[in-house]
């Protein structure tokens, strides 16, 4: 069995919940660091 580990970027959230889309690197790579994070593990095979 082989499994694929994807998730996604691009919206931001603010405290009063206004959402937004936000496609900056530095957006990217804090989504990215948030998904290893809370997947608890070191790669993303598919971002």
């Amino acid at each position: 069995m082989r499994v694929i580990i994807a998730t996604k970027f691009g919206f931001r959230f603010s405290p009063d919940g206004i959402r937004g889309v936000d496609s900056s690197p530095e957006n990217v790579r804090r989504a990215c660091d948030a998904s290893l994070k809370r997947l608890g593990i070191a790669t993303i095979d598919l971002f």
